[in-house]
């Protein structure tokens, strides 16, 4: 059970890692002992900077989000039932009345929550059965039941900005980033593909983001010119010189001997400053492709 999770983590572009380094920990153990793991290990001591923890039976069966639920618990256990083939266990309230979190929606949207302390204030009006409203300030925001648009900032409830708005949950749009290593002869529709895809593993909403980051060598590629237009992203160029001696998790045997460099995908991210969430990772039809975050 343990590898199979595993195996599918991957090759979605997961990294595994040790449970000290972890953003999340799978425990394929029963329930009481992996809460006691937990706490002998130190894993649980700060709300907001906690590993999501979640609990899978040892047949599948069951899997419960223990710690953060809220922060990704939920999209993670629904990818492990995906592969076990069980039942994903929710107890948050707004689980149970079938809405988003105001984490998860932020959390689809690319978005950071700034001022955290607010959220349980703000969720009282949600979970009580009215809509929260959303200042987007132009952000192309994908609403979900529970959540309507305002215009008017005076009687918003969650308000997108770059800055924390006084008096207002504020989300902060985060710079989803995405590489990709294809060949030319690649269709569009494949990238696009690859691209949707990619972002549905890191639970992100599959239409909109922020950076498409090639290498130079893909400039007069016309597929460039309507990914960008297709995804709302701007696109950055990368120079090859700038990637050489930059580390890629599995480096490429063919970028090597024709480039130069391990490979035009993590490297790629890594020159405009990226954090890897997703690594290197093969889609479709030779394709490539990578993901990271700029939160500056």
């Amino acid at each position: 059970m343990v590898e199979e999770i595993g195996k599918v983590l991957e090759e979605l572009g997961y990294t595994l890692v040790d449970s000290n380094e972890a953003d999340a920990i799978i425990s394929v153990y029963p329930l009481g002992i992996t809460i006691r793991r937990a706490v002998k290990e130190g894993l649980i001591r700060n709300k907001l900077n906690d590993p999501v923890i979640i609990s899978v039976t040892e047949d599948g069966s069951y899997i419960v989000p223990l710690i953060k639920e809220h922060w990704g618990g939920s999209f993670l256990a629904n990818l492990i039932a995906d592969v076990t083939g069980g039942q994903v266990i929710l107890t948050s309230r707004t689980s149970q009345l079938g809405l988003l979190s105001v984490e998860e929606l932020a959390w689809l949207n690319g978005l950071r929550v700034l001022n955290p302390e607010l959220i349980k204030w703000v969720e009282v009006k949600l979970i009580r059965g009215s809509p929260l409203r959303v200042h987007t300030n132009g952000f192309p925001l994908k609403l979900y039941e529970g959540y309507v648009e305002t215009e008017n900032l005076e009687e918003a409830d969650l308000v997108i900005d770059d800055k924390v708005v006084e008096g207002r949950l504020t989300l902060r749009p985060v710079r989803v980033a995405i590489s990709l290593g294809y060949t030319t002869s690649v269709p569009l529709e494949t990238l696009i593909w690859a691209t949707r895809i990619t972002l549905r593993s890191a639970f992100l909403r599959d239409d909109h983001f922020s950076l498409l980051v090639l290498p130079d060598l893909k400039r007069e590629d016309y597929k460039v010119r309507k990914m960008s237009q297709l995804f709302g992203a701007e696109t950055v160029f990368v120079d090859l010189k700038s990637m050489r001696g930059l580390s890629q998790s599995t480096p490429s045997a063919v970028a090597i001997r024709r480039l130069g460099v391990e490979g035009v995908c993590e490297p790629s991210l890594k020159v405009v400053g990226a954090r890897i969430i997703l690594k290197r990772t093969k889609r479709a039809k030779g394709v490539v492709t990578c993901l990271g975050v700029l939160d500056d």
